[in-house]
């Protein structure tokens, strides 16, 4: 006799925004996406390998929006801390706290 799990009501499969403004930003979480995310900021350091990050996943549009906005590099790493809470399934002050302790620690 065969054995079935039925995880169908543990996939959520919900799509992840971050609102900027007056405008809402889609994230692709998915894994593909994510796993090339993490691999482009893994292998360089700084803003430009989360600015490559970014584009990926928030898509070519939403990143020229943002990059038109001219933020300031704190403001820049909001929207880089609101995207890695949405991909990992955080709030956001629990990822900012991860970030800051991350940095706090180098």
């Amino acid at each position: 006799m065969a054995t079935i799990i039925d995880i169908s009501n543990k996939i959520k499969n919900e799509q992840k925004f971050i609102k900027l403004g007056d405008k809402n930003y889609k994230v692709d979480d998915s894994k593909n996406t994510v796993i090339r995310a993490l691999d482009l900021i893994n292998k360089e350091d700084g803003v430009s390998s989360q600015d490559k990050a970014l584009e990926l996943l928030l898509g070519k549009t939403a990143h020229k929006e943002i990059e038109a906005m001219n933020l300031n590099l704190e403001d820049y790493k909001v929207v880089f801390i609101a995207v890695m809470a949405c991909i990992n399934g955080d709030t956001y002050e629990k990822t900012e706290e991860r970030f800051r302790g991350e940095t706090n620690e180098s």
